[in-house]
């Protein structure tokens, strides 16, 4: 349902066709159905340098959209 629903709000957004390109090169380098890149692709590459650094953070956000209830409680206040 939230992967309807992050493309539902990208689409209100008139941004919906280009959210849908980014998001589809960022799953090619990270997260569970990931590959590395093959050494000729040099887009994907860079693509996976540039994300690399942030690969805990989308991993983390990918498992919460892929199964909500894996998101951690909050801390109480």
């Amino acid at each position: 349902m939230l992967h309807r629903a992050d493309l539902e709000l990208a689409r209100l957004q008139g941004i919906d066709a280009r959210y849908v390109k980014v998001k589809e090169k960022v799953e090619a380098v990270i997260g569970p159905r990931s590959r590395p890149p093959a050494s000729t692709d040099a887009v994907a590459q860079e693509n996976l340098s540039f994300l690399q650094p942030h690969r805990q953070n989308i991993e983390r956000l990918q498992r919460i959209l892929d199964d909500p209830l894996s998101r951690p409680a909050p801390s109480p206040p």
